[in-house]
């Protein structure tokens, strides 16, 4: 959906519960009191059950529930994030949307972020780094398998997981679990068709772990990992700031998944879909 038929479609809080509507119930009406699939709408624009008479909004239960912003607002908070997600800042959206407030701008990207993170990312494509690095942890020795993904010249998303030293069944999962199925891919291809297959270089692995999936693999001693580098300086920061000592597991799938959100592409409709799915604190 473009800004313009946005604001010619959406532009009034009945057209913008119409279309609340249609994605919240694409499979028609359920009650949550009695599960009847048919309700009469109500001069409110509320549902009324036919059997149980229960009534509720479109917007009940969700983020949009008892929220002070009117929901052409919201949809146009909503696009703008899909558009241009992190340059979105507080500021910008509290002058596009008039907001009286920059703490209500702040709620507002706070739960289109949340929103993001729930979903479901790909599997490493392009080349991936796999590399196994011991980590030191409030003196715990952990140790930590990677994997990161190189687009061009520049990093793409990342999994970072706990494991056992050298342990090849490990490490051959590791990479099975978040690694697209990997073409044949050595140094002396041409550009254009490096762009078209996946790659994976690791030391970690020899011709008698992998059989004749070894020859898929780059296979370079002087190889220097420089985004795995990367990768592991910010992580280490950001465990050491935000993870406690019994959670260092979680911590691994909360940073990635914070991570990788970056290079997760929504358009307006999924992203109204992920909000209207968001818990609501009562």
């Amino acid at each position: 959906m473009d800004l313009a038929t946005l604001k010619n479609t959406l532009s009034t809080d009945i057209q913008c519960r119409e279309y609340l509507a249609t994605l919240r119930w694409k499979n028609g009406f359920v009650c949550p009191k009695c599960q009847h699939n048919e309700a009469w709408k109500t001069k409110e624009m509320k549902y009324k059950c036919k059997k149980c008479g229960h009534k509720l909004s479109v917007t009940s239960g969700t983020v949009f529930q008892n929220s002070h912003v009117p929901l052409n607002k919201w949809f146009l908070a909503i696009w703008l994030f899909a558009e241009y997600g992190k340059k979105v800042t507080a500021d910008m959206l509290q002058n596009e949307l008039e907001l009286g407030s920059n703490r209500t701008a702040l709620s507002i990207i706070k739960k289109l972020k949340k929103a993001k993170l729930t979903t479901k990312i790909k599997k490493l494509g392009h080349t991936v780094e796999i590399t196994q690095h011991p980590f030191d942890f409030r003196g715990q020795k952990i140790y930590v398998l990677v994997a990161t993904e190189i687009i061009g010249n520049a990093l793409g998303q990342i999994r970072i997981q706990k494991s056992e030293y050298r342990n090849k069944t490990q490490i051959i999962d590791f990479i099975k679990n978040n690694v697209l199925p990997y073409d044949l891919f050595i140094n002396d291809l041409k550009p254009e068709q490096k762009k078209k297959q996946v790659g994976i270089v690791t030391q970690l692995l020899t011709q008698e772990d992998m059989g004749s999936d070894y020859n898929k693999l780059i296979k370079s001693p002087s190889y220097q990992y420089r985004f795995t580098k990367k990768v592991l300086y910010n992580f280490k920061d950001w465990m050491y700031m935000k993870c406690p000592k019994d959670k260092f597991e979680q911590g691994c799938k909360i940073y990635c998944v914070i991570h990788n959100s970056k290079y997760i592409s929504m358009t307006f409709e999924e992203l109204l879909e992920k909000l209207l799915l968001q818990k609501v604190r009562k």
